[in-house]
């Protein structure tokens, strides 16, 4: 009874000539609506994405379009009377300008007629004397003709005045009517708006209904689950690397090999694990593919079909790696049966032959044999493998030499420290002089070079960034931020804590860090802010390819702004919650902060039931890439505040990569190796000793 009951006074009141009364009484409206599906999402979670949730957000949507549409016609009729009033205002400026044209000739035709008696007034007191009956009339006329002319110029100005205030009025009366259309414009682009959203609220009330969103959750579950056997992978094969550190002829001897099987089986047993998920999310996208054709939605249709294509691929992707594995360690397997059997004969041989020569007199002959074959051979062999290694280093050193532009003394100190590094992590001085050799060709000053290197493998073996990947793209980063070199620990560690605390991984961070790069350091932020809006962005699903260019744009345009003023920058204060002259101050001593309350007042106006796309489309930010991107910002403003303050207290810190590369190093300890030649050259002695014996007695 009280809904028909305000229905009917509002009706009532919208047929009163009250504009101002009437759109505030919508408004009310419109507002009492929204704050109602408000107090019924109120600590639910994710009460908006129910199927109650959307039914009544449609409702909601339904009653604002419709008071909408009455605001609509509050405007036309406040159009169609400033209208009227600019037509009255117009005839009756044109009725004066004429009544004005024709006193003005009248008055003129007065003083002609003044002037035209004066000089009869003249001729006849001069010729007939002031006295004469002539000159009195001539007088008389002339006094009655300066009357009437005094009369003509007081209309003049009466009339002038006139004229004047009604060309005042008349454009009262056209700012009226243009502003009565920039109202309705409005006020139907609103209708518009809400028409959209109701569409959109239709098409996801329909999907609710369907098992979309379940398929959702599950194929989010199986990337997660892919995404950590994907870092245990990369964590077993920098174990390896550890693991396998001095072994010489890795895929020929037996303690190399045996090594490598491990990891084969290992690596296997994840790619299983992820085979199965990569099965779960194929199902999934098939599902929300089966959902949304359900649903009548030709967008998510769409995108159902391009994720169920995707999720195809990885699965054959994955099935290849699987196929490649399992090849691998049947190589490996007969590898290793093959150096195995070596090692057997080769360990009978010397028995027999320490029998033989135990059984046979010829002692001295059969000694000096033996101390060729196990004392000679493997001492040169030791020589031999003692040379080839220094040729290795030295063929890999010349890559440095030719990209690092530095005295030889620099040269020696350079090739010692990679010789000692070798020996602290798990790299060989190949790969760190191959990281080296990519920072010297990218720039980075001798003096930095070791710990650059070092920062690089660290990556490498602690996350799944290739080292020497990591050294192209981070040297790139820096030069295009003007960095200080000293500052690569920071960076690393920085990649490190976002990648661990958040859902992204540091070879997202990285590539989408590059792509921001450019458009960040241009309007002012930190290295450490540039990373952490790559964390945020990359958490939320956006490629760096997409993502990057957006989000530089939408910095630039925010910097355009802030630089030029006009309507651009009072649109951006308004989103934001600020005046023109705050948010320009924020935007030039902290652009990041700037940027966090752009889309923290977007976040808020969607709240507040104001569409953040209808919004974006006013400020002039209409592109598709550019606008998902803020939207996606939008729906996770705090994320992107929460990243911001885990890249600069990593960056301030630098401890992270430290601590996680020492994890690394510790969960698997340097094998102790023993090599064929020191068995043999161990075992010499006893065998000297009783064959010099034998031949004594």
């Amino acid at each position: 009874m009280s809904e028909t009951l305000r229905d009917l006074v509002v009706s009532l009141s919208l047929q009163t000539d009250n504009f101002t009364r009437n759109i505030k009484s919508v408004n009310k409206q419109i507002a009492e609506a929204e704050s109602k599906f408000r107090l019924a999402a109120a600590g639910v979670e994710g009460f908006e994405r129910t199927t109650t949730g959307l039914s009544t957000q449609l409702s909601t949507l339904q009653r604002r379009m419709s008071l909408q549409q009455q605001a609509v016609t509050q405007y036309e009729r406040a159009l169609a009377a400033a209208n009227s009033k600019l037509q009255e205002c117009y005839s009756r400026q044109t009725d004066y300008a004429q009544r004005l044209t024709d006193a003005r000739a009248a008055q003129e035709a007065l003083k002609t007629q003044v002037a035209a008696a004066a000089q009869q007034v003249r001729v006849f007191s001069a010729t007939l004397g002031d006295s004469d009956s002539a000159t009195i009339a001539a007088r008389a006329n002339l006094d009655a003709l300066k009357t009437e002319y005094r009369a003509s110029v007081q209309e003049v100005k009466k009339l002038a005045g006139q004229n004047t205030a009604l060309q005042k009025s008349t454009q009262s009366a056209a700012d009226a009517v243009s502003t009565a259309n920039v109202n309705l414009n409005n006020a139907r682009a609103a209708v518009r708006s809400t028409q959209a959203e109701i569409t959109r609220c239709n098409q996801s009330l329909r999907l609710a209904q369907t098992n979309w969103d379940a398929a959702g959750r599950s194929i989010d579950e199986s990337r997660a689950a892919i995404a950590t056997f994907g870092k245990q992978i990369a964590l077993a094969e920098s174990r390896f690397k550890l693991a396998t550190v001095g072994i010489k002829e890795l895929d020929t001897s037996v303690t190399g090999l045996a090594a490598k099987q491990t990891l084969l089986t290992e690596k296997l047993d994840l790619q299983r694990r992820s085979l199965a998920q990569y099965e779960v999310a194929l199902a999934g996208a098939k599902e929300q593919l089966k959902a949304a054709q359900q649903a009548n939605d030709p967008e998510k249709i769409r995108q159902a079909n391009d994720a169920v294509i995707d999720a195809e691929t990885a699965l054959n992707r994955a099935k290849t790696a699987v196929a490649t594995t399992r090849s691998e360690i049947e190589k490996t397997h007969q590898l290793l049966a093959t150096a195995k059997s070596a090692w057997t004969a080769a360990g009978k041989s010397l028995e027999d032959f320490g029998k033989k020569c135990d059984a046979v007199g010829r002692g001295l002959t059969t000694a000096g044999r033996a101390l060729t074959t196990t004392v000679t051979t493997p001492v040169l062999a030791l020589g031999a493998t003692a040379i080839k290694a220094s040729l290795d280093f030295e063929s890999t050193f010349t890559s440095v030499r030719k990209t690092v532009d530095a005295t030889e003394a620099e040269f020696d100190a350079l090739a010692a420290s990679s010789k000692a590094m070798s020996t602290q992590i798990a790299a060989s001085t190949g790969e760190i002089n191959e990281v080296m050799a990519t920072a010297g060709q990218l720039g980075i000053r001798n003096d930095y070079l070791v710990d650059f290197a070092r920062t690089m493998i660290d990556l490498g073996n602690s996350t799944d960034i290739v080292a020497n990947e990591a050294a192209s793209t981070l040297a790139k980063f820096a030069n295009i931020t003007n960095m200080d070199q000293s500052l690569f620990g920071n960076l690393g560690a920085t990649l490190v804590d976002l990648g661990n605390k958040f859902a992204t991984t540091e070879s997202s961070i990285m590539e989408m860090s590059l792509r921001l790069a450019a458009a960040g350091h241009q309007v002012g932020l930190s290295e450490a802010q540039i990373l952490g809006f790559a964390a945020a962005l990359s958490s939320v699903g956006i490629e760096a390819e997409m993502g990057g260019s957006a989000f530089s744009k939408a910095l630039v345009k925010m910097e355009v702004a802030a630089a030029t003023g006009g309507e651009a920058l009072e649109d951006f204060a308004r989103v934001s919650g600020l005046t023109a002259e705050g948010f320009k101050a924020l935007f030039e001593s902290d652009p990041a902060a700037a940027f966090q309350a752009f889309i923290t007042g977007l976040s808020r106006m969607d709240e507040e039931g104001v569409s953040a796309i209808a919004t974006l489309n006013d400020i002039g930010i209409a592109e598709v890439r550019l606008r998902d991107t803020l939207l996606r910002a939008v729906n996770a403003n705090e994320l992107f505040a929460r990243t911001q303050d885990v890249a600069i207290s990593a960056w301030q810190e630098n401890t992270a990569l430290t601590e996680e590369a020492g994890k690394r190093y510790a969960t698997t300890e340097r094998p102790r190796f023993s090599s064929p030649s020191r068995s043999a050259t161990t075992s010499i002695p006893r065998f000297s000793a009783s064959s010099t014996a034998r031949a004594t007695s």
